[in-house]
């Protein structure tokens, strides 16, 4: 199947999900279809898609499986106006757009750290973070959605991000952050581990004491290594030691 620059855009931005109606409680072809034209104008600004451009990004980015143009096409021809309204291009092309009334129906009320995940897409449990900043809860539902959606590399430098936020808010919290600062600025991440491991205010286990060192070191090479190219088994070999030394970390911020 071709996929023009429009599907492009959509299949290789990343796109917070958790304030849409998840595509698996989508039950008809109509649905699904509203879901996909509802998501890409509110995310990217695309106004109207084709049926095949439709189709093509349920099967490739909502991976909505057994589906065809045809399917698509007779489910938005049935409606009468209510969800979509038609357009031609100049190819002849019939491009459908979304109704302000269908946009409301597909947007969830809830928190973004609630967004659902399934089991194995999860490397952080965002109930671990419930009680931090919201700032946090973010962080941490973009390094799930990194790790769902095959950026390693990003992952990587959001995992860097998440160890030096929650080091800076475990000194605050405690008010022993000017010991982690140089002229009012925090220091290196290097730096802030090697204080934050000789803490005794800040309660760790020997083993995250060990691997703060080497779960940075991981992070470097995404954020500063321009030929690393991050691969799942980089990650998913340390998961043990990023949540746990993730967890112990949230838990010293009071």
């Amino acid at each position: 199947m071709t996929v023009n620059a429009t599907v492009e855009n959509v299949l290789t931005k990343h796109i917070h999900l958790g304030q849409y109606l998840p595509a698996k409680q989508c039950y008809n072809n109509l649905q699904r279809a509203l879901l996909v034209l509802t998501v890409v104008k509110k995310e990217l600004g695309i106004d109207g898609l084709s049926a095949p451009e439709i189709t093509t990004i349920l099967q490739k980015k909502f991976s909505v499986k057994r589906i065809t143009n045809q399917a698509i096409r007779g489910a938005l021809n049935s409606d009468d106006g209510n969800y979509v309204n038609t357009t031609v291009n100049e190819r002849g092309v019939k491009i459908y757009h979304i109704t302000k009334k269908a946009e409301k129906e597909f947007l969830v009320e809830k928190n973004v750290i609630d967004e659902d995940f399934e089991d194995a897409d999860v490397l952080l449990p965002p109930a671990l973070f419930a009680k931090t900043k919201k700032y946090i809860q973010d962080i941490v539902l973009e390094i799930n959605g990194c790790y769902r959606d095959r950026y390693f590399t990003a992952c990587t430098v959001m995992l860097r991000r998440l160890f030096e936020t929650l080091i800076i808010e475990a000194y605050e919290s405690k008010g022993i952050e000017e010991e982690i600062k140089n002229d009012g600025e925090y220091v290196s991440l290097e730096r802030l581990i090697g204080k934050c491991v000789n803490q005794p205010k800040i309660k760790l286990s020997k083993g995250t004491k060990n691997q703060l060192p080497k779960l940075k070191l991981f992070g470097d090479h995404g954020a500063h290594n321009r030929k690393y190219i991050g691969r799942k088994t980089d990650i998913s070999k340390n998961s043990a030691e990023i949540r746990i030394a993730a967890e112990e970390l949230a838990g010293e911020i009071i």
